[in-house]
């Protein structure tokens, strides 16, 4: 077997094949740092999170002690190392909850406006701002989503030769 053809020894794939390069392509793309735009997305991010998930944390724990507030810090290191070292699944990690949390709110807005506009005006008028500004967030992490240092072009693979 020539050098080029010899599996490699950590996951049994031909590093040369078609799969293993587009494998690679997809990591690096993922993975790799990329430009910084937008850091004030994150800090706005934060915003949002923070008051939610102490409010949770609140209501989960009943007599919530410090420690247990140490979780929060997760998503705080997480922000810390996005603005460092920006990548996009740093980003994606950011965009899908934001987006998933937004869209609940705006359903559970919508879904309980008219029972709520007659009994629980400002509690509508609360939960809708939370949504909006949810919303606000998921447009703002849009925007602010990093770029490719440098375009990665995808080639395509010719096919062997038989003979």
């Amino acid at each position: 077997m020539s050098a080029g053809l010899l599996p490699d020894r950590h996951c049994g794939v031909n590093m040369s094949s078609p799969s293993a390069n587009k494998v690679r392509l997809v990591l690096r793309a993922v993975l790799g740092r990329r430009i910084r735009r937008g850091s004030w997305a994150y800090i706005l991010w934060l915003l949002a999170y923070m008051p939610f998930m102490i409010w949770s944390a609140d209501f989960v724990f009943v007599h919530p002690r410090p420690y247990q507030f140490l979780l929060l810090l997760i998503p705080l290191a997480v922000v810390v190392v996005q603005l460092v070292y920006p990548t996009l699944l740093g980003w994606a990690l950011f965009v899908i909850p934001s987006v998933f949390v937004a869209g609940v709110g705006v359903y559970f807005v919508i879904l309980t406006a008219p029972r709520r506009a007659q009994d629980d005006l400002v509690g509508l008028v609360g939960s809708s701002v939370a949504a909006g500004f949810y919303v606000l967030v998921c447009v703002a992490l849009w925007y602010a989503r990093p770029k490719s240092v440098e375009p990665v072009v995808v080639e395509p693979v010719a096919p062997a030769s038989g003979g």
